[in-house]
């Protein structure tokens, strides 16, 4: 039984590619931050979609999602082998989403990516019966992750009945070699 969920990722941007530090804002000004935040254009896509996602496979009867998008502002300079950091400036995101049933969160997922990230790690608390508690020290790399879970799952969606399908409507990834 699983009456709440709660996943936090730490990623030290400053140890991943350019690309992947502008999409988190790394030597933006404040202003720009907030600009582009308010305009859509940072967080990461599917951070909702995600928490919909967690909420529908536990069946947890989700009634309202959210999400906050907010700056990590550097408190020292930083520096990275594409981008030097002013003091001051924006190091990275932190990108919370939220998923209610009744007013309370049931569902949180907490994304923090920024260049100097302390004690990066990805952490699940599911709360229920029995509660649990995982934690991965350093974190899951990205990049790898995605491109196992496709390789993965290359079978299951092969095999699966035409139309649009997510990965609870697909039997879970299994080593593909």
């Amino acid at each position: 039984e699983v009456e709440r969920v709660h996943g936090i990722r730490v990623v030290d941007a400053g140890r991943r590619r350019l690309p992947l530090q502008k999409k988190v804002g790394a030597g933006m000004t404040p202003a720009e931050f907030e600009a582009k935040a308010a305009a859509g254009q940072l967080g990461h896509i599917g951070l909702r979609e995600s928490v919909a996602l967690v909420g529908r496979a536990l069946d947890l009867q989700l009634d309202d999602v959210t999400q906050t998008v907010e700056p990590v502002i550097a408190s020292e300079e930083r520096r990275t082998p594409h981008l030097v950091i002013p003091a001051g400036s924006v190091a990275g995101i932190r990108n919370r989403g939220f998923g209610r049933r009744a007013g309370n969160v049931l569902v949180e997922l907490d994304l923090q990516m920024y260049v100097g990230a302390v004690d990066p790690r990805d952490e699940i608390f599911l709360a229920g019966d029995p509660p649990l508690h995982l934690l991965f020290e350093g974190g899951i790399f990205g990049d790898s992750a995605t491109a196992a879970i496709l390789v993965n799952s290359v079978r299951q969606v092969a095999e699966a009945s035409p139309g649009l399908k997510t990965i609870l409507d697909v039997p879970p990834a299994r080593l593909a070699r």
